[in-house]
């Protein structure tokens, strides 16, 4: 399915920027559409395109988790996904995620799956989180899954700076 890249004015005037993944430039102007972008710029790439895009980002560790742990916070109350992306895109602080969630965004509104989207980007989601998220979804528990992928996360981070702190000590 080709990609294609937008720059458009969102609902308050301000400037979006992402990609869309659609069967042609209508579909993708109806997802812009949906998403209240009104397009300014619209093109399309190519597959090699797209997995340059794929590696520009250079996002944390612990802005993954905290996406986790809000997009199933937000799910957990009732949110729909795509009025969630909305408002993870707008509390956002760093560029470089929000250009990153525009993107996932874009491909869930789009029709794709939330772990499609996500495999999309694999050196940021390895192939666990995209298989529990895809588990989530088909079975109809994507929210739980969210908290306890941030909980793994969260424990993990916990433990590396346990290891490293022991490892620092002796140096001393």
């Amino acid at each position: 399915m080709p990609t294609f890249f937008y720059r458009g004015k969102g609902p308050k005037g301000d400037i979006q920027t992402g990609t869309i993944l659609a069967e042609n430039q209508r579909a993708a102007l109806r997802a812009l559409e949906g998403m209240k972008v009104y397009p300014m710029e619209i093109d399309q790439r190519s597959e090699s395109d797209g997995s340059e895009t794929v590696t520009r980002f250079k996002v944390r560790a612990d802005d993954i988790t905290l996406f986790a742990r809000q997009l199933g916070d937000l799910l957990r109350v009732g949110v729909p996904i795509t009025r969630a992306f909305e408002t993870l895109l707008k509390e956002t602080r760093r560029e470089e995620f929000r250009l990153l969630l525009s993107e996932i965004a874009s491909h869930v509104t789009g029709g794709k799956s939330l772990a499609d989207s996500l495999a999309f980007y694999p050196r940021l989601f390895p192939e666990l989180f995209v298989s529990m998220i895809r588990a989530g979804e088909e079975g109809g528990f994507l929210a739980e899954v969210l908290g306890k992928i941030a909980d793994h996360r969260e424990r993990q981070k916990e433990l590396k700076g346990r290891v490293r702190a022991a490892l620092i000590y002796p140096a001393l």
